[in-house]
């Protein structure tokens, strides 16, 4: 089964190559409203409320490309699959990263969608101190137990989520843990600067939508803001955005980030994988 090792190799080595072929360069002038440029925009020039579609670039965006159809199989162990998951009793071929092994990442190849190196997730950052009353800048609002301050708020976020693909019939995402602490970077670096979606792409995500600067607490935002972007509807264009980022059947995973300023208001990003 060694014979199957330089083909996954060759599917590495064309994605990275294609990578640097189509390295982002940055704008020199705002981006339209509603449109993402892969250099990123100047801050502030993104409209509040706006949404940062699905890539469409082959490199950006795995989805838009058929699955590679992979090697026979039959345990995750085996030679042939060094990043892809055995499923189904073919690896290396990939519809999303849950594909994928740890070390992996689902991406676009000149032969169709493959598991290819660069998928490293680093570990959770460590959970902040215990709060007692009143919540620290960036923490919960009126304090918190100890561990995640925003545990609850996350699962609200996947979970809702998922009810509303359930409606529209797309499968239910899975919650990334792993990319929680970069969508809360992610969310501070947005609140501080008062840019919305201007960390988007620091967490490798595929999609973005935002929730920026609302009445807390984080648990209760997320259900109310969700519903307002599912509420756009399908259609084209960035008045129906968050609902197509939120539906999209290709994304497997979503991580929740959150922020509050000292003001008391909270930032969400919800990353899509």
């Amino acid at each position: 089964m060694t014979r199957y090792l330089p083909l996954s190799l060759a599917i590495a080595l064309a994605f990275a190559a294609s990578c640097r072929a189509e390295e982002p360069t940055t704008p020199t002038g705002p981006c339209p409203p509603g449109q993402f440029q892969p250099g990123g925009c100047p801050a502030g020039q993104l409209p509040p409320g706006q949404y940062v579609p699905p890539p469409t670039s082959p490199t950006a965006t795995g989805p838009s490309a058929p699955p590679v159809f992979g090697f026979p199989c039959q345990t995750d162990n085996d030679l042939q699959c060094p990043l892809g998951r055995c499923i189904a009793g073919r690896c290396g071929g990939c519809a999303s990263s849950a594909d994928c092994k740890q070390g992996g990442m689902c991406g676009w190849t000149p032969i169709g969608m493959a598991c290819v190196l660069g998928g490293f997730q680093p570990a959770p950052a460590p959970a902040p101190p215990p709060t007692t009353g009143g919540g620290p800048v960036g923490g919960p609002i009126g304090g918190g137990p100890t561990g995640d301050p925003f545990a609850a708020a996350r699962q609200a976020c996947v979970d809702r989520t998922n009810q509303l693909r359930a409606q529209v019939g797309a499968r239910p995402v899975s919650r990334n843990i792993a990319k929680e602490p970069c969508g809360d970077q992610a969310a501070r670096s947005d609140g501080t600067t008062g840019s919305i979606h201007g960390a988007f792409g620091q967490c490798g995500e595929w999609a973005q939508n935002e929730c920026p600067s609302w009445q807390g607490p984080p648990d209760a935002m997320v259900a109310p803001c969700l519903q307002m972007m599912f509420d756009e509807g399908p259609g084209p264009g960035s008045a129906h955005g968050h609902y197509t980022n939120m539906t999209h059947a290709k994304y497997g995973g979503v991580a929740c980030g959150f922020f509050v300023t000292s003001s008391g208001k909270v930032w969400m990003v919800q990353n899509f994988y």
